[in-house]
């Protein structure tokens, strides 16, 4: 669901900067979202490479659009999506993510939310 959300507000700013194959980068960022920690990080060199070549100054633009909605992403709607899923706030699922990765690292950040949640 998140990588849905994500994906179809790409679209919307890629047609809003007048990004070409916007549909098409729109999904690679959406299916990148996926994976995680990197995955956001890989999801912008498509967009960066294809636009880079049509026009230097957007595709710049681009990638701050991309960076922006990832921090959108990371600190305000997967919590919230999750948070629901779990019956827990934002903040809990967030200290959770924070604490677990600091003590456990990988394991301690995927196994927050359940955890918090009992």
């Amino acid at each position: 669901m998140d990588s849905l959300i994500i994906g179809a507000i790409c679209f919307i700013g890629l047609i809003i900067f007048k990004s070409p194959y916007a549909l098409l980068i729109s999904i690679i960022v959406g299916i990148t979202n996926m994976i995680p920690y990197f995955g956001s990080f890989i999801g912008m060199i498509p967009p960066f490479i294809i636009n880079l070549f049509y026009d230097p100054k957007r595709a710049v633009w681009v990638v701050i659009f991309l960076v922006l909605l990832q921090q959108f992403d990371a600190c305000f709607l997967e919590p919230k999506l999750v948070g629901d899923k779990v019956g827990l706030s934002p903040f809990l699922i967030i200290l959770g993510i924070t604490v677990g990765g600091s003590l456990f690292g990988v394991w301690g950040m995927i196994l927050a939310s359940p955890i918090m949640a009992v």
